[in-house]
């Protein structure tokens, strides 16, 4: 998780966390070369089929679980910061503190870094994940909204089960096609799961 605040790389704390820890320079590295590197190199987004094979052949995905396991016994499961300079990232190493990343996002921690920019910019230049903060304060309830993020299930979770059900063949090789087939708003503008003001957004709304 990168983080912009100078406060963190200072070693202040940002509120949410109980206790963070500062690996040294040697740890920093080795994360970079062991975890950072091996997955940069597959693809963040899109995955290159070859650097993956070649991860497999090399058994890198397994170093970068010893990776982290060996600063899980080292450091403990409070969040691990990595002084790396100008850019501080901080490795959050206990689920438990998922969920205060994202309530702290995006000050201290930011959401639209230059890999979210690069890789959506150029298909989803408006999308939350890369907005600033006071676009993504605009669009982050709109997107919870649509994906129900509150519900355990999605309003809309039986009709996807009926196309995924009518889909022929291996589903996985053919996602495309359902998911072409499936959308966010109801056949009336005006109602259904984009009623009163987000009737806008579902005239917009494309496949999933």
């Amino acid at each position: 998780m990168n983080s912009r605040s100078k406060a963190v790389f200072s070693n202040a704390r940002p509120a949410g966390f109980a206790r963070i820890n500062r690996a040294s320079w040697i740890d920093t590295l080795r994360v970079v070369a062991a975890v950072v590197v091996p997955t940069a190199a597959k693809g963040v987004i899109i995955r290159r089929p070859i650097m993956e094979r070649l991860a497999q052949r090399q058994g890198l995905d397994t170093s970068a679980v010893r990776q982290m396991q060996r600063l899980v016994r080292k450091y403990g499961r409070a969040p691990l910061l990595l002084p790396i300079p100008f850019r501080p990232e901080l490795l959050i190493l206990d689920p438990a503190d998922v969920s205060t990343v994202l309530h702290c996002s995006p000050q201290p921690f930011a959401t639209a870094t230059w890999e979210k920019r690069a890789a959506l910019a150029h298909f989803e230049p408006k999308n939350v994940l890369i907005s600033d903060a006071s676009r993504r304060a605009e669009l982050r309830p709109i997107h919870e909204h649509a994906l129900a993020s509150a519900d355990r299930l999605h309003p809309s979770s039986a009709r996807f089960k009926t196309i995924v059900d009518r889909t022929p063949g291996d589903f996985g090789r053919h996602w495309c096609r359902p998911a072409e087939r499936t959308r966010l708003r109801s056949r009336k503008p005006g109602s259904g799961l984009f009623a009163g003001p987000y009737s806008a957004i579902a005239r917009a709304t494309t496949s999933l």
